[in-house]
């Protein structure tokens, strides 16, 4: 093994992650003295709304305004609880700023401008995931523990509130508070950036990539990899862009999420700030919610089409919101949540009915499907569904696109629903014959099949799983073996014409059959 050479692609991995960062770092500190300024007095702050949930998302929308990196917002958080903000309001905006700022939202539809869903669940999730966070902070009885040396130290946060002698200009306490908080700020991601430098000299990408297999260890993998980078938020979605044909949406989701919340860098940054058991629970949080996320992603790919994966989770956003102002919200003196204090209730029968909740019958149906969906193993639809709704080759009733040959087109790139969509425009089979083909699938063969056949099969999802549509093409082996029905495979080959009980029927000749694991993302859409 070559040490030397890798010693030094170590210390270029280093300087780059540093001359990165820097340019961010130092617009951090410039923005925070900017504030330190800006916000003099209890004044500045008269913006921040009273309440727990207004506070929190109006400091998760503040995030939006500043273009910088993770490294940027930790001197920014440092000011903002040195004026009085709380704890957990700092934690939201710096958890929702590197993500949520402009730069971060184009940059990340610059490289998913394919997939713009993929772009929506970053700036959903990212909000989410800050926000859930810094309300289970605002909960703690004493915030100031929450902060480094147990808040003692809170006003030194906030070096202009301590200003030197009226004589001293007021230009040069602002470049003396921006060297000696860039001072700070710098040595700490000196040691974060070596930290990150070293542990990806030492751990080979491919050891992580190589695991990054099924929709839970997928995301597992997604995440380790966001904090062995260590890449600035400003680039991390180019980065995320070059493993999209490897790994899952949710994987993918997970690491755009995680990555600029947690790092070796953003970590050792935070303990600047707060306490060693804040970090750590923080860390832990967002470790959690992250991983849910993209799990959950993964698995509502089985339930329904990727179209309608934002409506359901603004819907879900929608009801644990609720549930989360009826939880928090204060109680008038006759015991009921929001309403004026002291009124009377006028409510008839029905607003009664309202008022005393749902019923436990109501409750136990809604968590039905819950038990169903969390507590058991979720799958995709299998070959038992296959036989039962049939596989065909020419006919898809609901798929209305038709796909046509054209003179740059790759039939090697076709999906199993491209072919098919092929067939049906043109059903001359002999249109076919010597194109290469190269799509996977499950194996699928009954009595129509002939002997030494079998259809290599997808579900194509309109909608959900209820309209899912069984589709295959027909391989011809040339030996003779068919895999395990159900088998997942990989089939490469040509396209050729035979004839089958007298017609001449389009089949696979294929140059390989390889069974593969069933991928993240089954269906067909």
């Amino acid at each position: 093994m070559d040490w030397l050479g890798r010693a030094q692609d170590g210390i270029t991995i280093f300087l780059g992650i540093l001359i990165e960062a820097i340019p961010f770092l130092l617009l951090g500190v410039l923005v925070s003295q900017i504030l330190g300024l800006a916000l003099r007095g209890d004044g500045g702050l008269s913006w921040l709304p009273r309440s727990r949930l207004a506070s929190l998302a109006s400091l998760a929308g503040f995030g939006m305004l500043f273009p910088v990196c993770e490294c940027g917002n930790v001197p920014v958080a440092r000011r903002l609880i040195g004026r009085g903000v709380p704890v957990a309001g700092a934690m939201v905006f710096l958890l929702a700023a590197p993500a949520l700022n402009p730069v971060v939202a184009l940059s990340t539809y610059a490289a998913f401008r394919d997939n713009p869903a993929l772009v929506a669940y970053r700036l959903g999730f990212t909000f989410l995931v800050a926000f859930g966070v810094g309300l289970v902070l605002s909960f703690h009885p004493w915030p100031d523990e929450l902060l480094r040396h147990g808040g003692k130290a809170r006003a030194s946060l906030d070096p202009l509130s301590a200003t030197g002698p009226a004589s001293a200009g007021a230009l040069r306490r602002f470049a003396a508070g921006a060297l000696s908080e860039f001072s700070e700020m710098g040595a700490v991601l000196i040691v974060g950036g070596a930290a990150a430098a070293l542990t990806q000299m030492l751990v080979p990408r491919g050891v992580l990539l190589g695991l990054g297999q099924g929709p839970v260890l997928s995301v597992v993998v997604m995440m380790a990899f966001a904090v062995v980078l260590s890449v600035c938020s400003t680039v991390d979605a180019f980065v995320a862009l070059a493993y999209a044909g490897t790994f899952s949406d949710g994987s993918l989701a997970a690491f755009l999420v995680y990555g600029p919340m947690i790092d070796i860098k953003s970590i050792l940054l935070m303990l600047t700030v707060f306490s060693p058991k804040a970090v750590v629970l923080v860390t832990l949080l967002v470790t959690e919610a992250a991983f849910l996320l993209g799990v959950g992603l993964n698995y509502l790919y089985f339930y329904i089409n990727p179209t309608y994966v934002i409506p359901t989770a603004v819907t879900g956003a929608a009801l644990v919101a609720l549930g989360v102002i009826v939880a928090v919200a204060p109680r008038d003196r006759r015991g009921r949540r929001g309403g004026a204090e002291g009124q009377p209730s006028h409510a008839g029968h029905g607003d009664h009915a309202i008022q005393g909740g749902p019923s436990w019958l109501a409750l136990a149906l809604l968590a039905f499907p819950l038990v169903l969906g969390f507590g058991l193993p979720a799958r995709p639809l299998g070959i038992s569904t296959a036989a039962q709704r049939g596989v065909e080759a020419t006919p898809l009733g609901r798929i209305d696109e038709v796909l046509e040959f054209r003179v740059n087109s790759r039939p090697e790139t076709y999906s199993i629903k491209d072919w098919v969509a092929v067939m049906r425009a043109d059903p001359d089979p002999g249109s076919l014959v010597g194109k290469p083909v190269r799509v996977s699938g499950f194996v699928y063969q009954d009595s129509r099949v002939p002997e030494g056949w079998f259809l290599v099969a997808r579900f194509v999802v309109q909608c959900c799983a209820v309209d899912a549509t069984p589709i295959g093409l027909p391989v011809r082996t040339v030996d003779g073996r068919v895999p395990e029905q159900g088998a997942w495979v990989g089939v490469e080959g040509i396209w050729d014409v035979t004839e089958v009980r007298g017609a001449q029927k389009a089949a696979i000749t294929p140059t390989s059959v390889t069974p593969i694991a069933r991928p993240d993302q089954p269906y067909l859409y």
